[in-house]
């Protein structure tokens, strides 16, 4: 993540404000790594806004940052990929209410509502059509699920109990 000084987690700034992370990283191999510069490395950048934010404008922001950033005369190339913006969702609406409900349940507690970044993109555009639905975004995790990590797991138990608790909110909403 870039930045500093915001005196926020790195949670809230994943989370909760924009945020830059390298997802990927493309250069000389480790077993083929020598003390010289490579000819060519890449990166691939996921940016995360919020939900105010215009994609296409920070998309541009970023793209015209790194084509300025040509230290020694190194060119650099950018390709543009689809974008999407930030979503905010309300948990206050009677569905979200509902689910809440389903969920404690389906667990026998009140879930924990957490802020979760990211671009859901038919979320966004639902969000934008002529009296716009209700949209409800919910997973079911604990703090060890490693979510979209290499090592994300769900257990057996916790997908029942999601299971379980989708069909009460269906049934709550019918």
């Amino acid at each position: 993540m870039l930045g500093r000084g915001s005196g926020r987690t790195a949670g809230e700034r994943l989370y909760a404000s924009p945020a830059l992370t390298v997802i990927g990283l493309d250069a000389t191999p480790l077993t083929a790594a020598m003390n010289v510069v490579p000819p060519v490395a890449r990166a691939r950048i996921s940016v995360r806004l919020a939900p105010t934010q215009d994609p296409v404008a920070a998309q541009d922001a970023l793209v015209t940052h790194l084509e300025q950033q040509r230290p020694f005369g190194v060119p650099v190339a950018v390709t543009r990929r689809a974008v999407s913006g930030g979503v905010r969702t309300a948990a206050d609406g009677p569905a979200a209410r509902a689910a809440r409900e389903a969920l404690a349940t389906a667990w026998g507690r009140e879930p924990i509502l957490q802020a979760d970044g990211g671009s859901v993109p038919f979320a966004g555009a639902l969000q934008r059509v002529p009296h716009p639905p209700e949209v409800l975004l919910f997973g079911v995790q604990d703090a060890l699920s490693g979510l979209h990590g290499p090592d994300e797991r769900v257990l057996l138990d916790e997908l029942a109990r999601g299971v379980a608790a989708e069909a009460e909110l269906l049934g709550l909403l019918a």
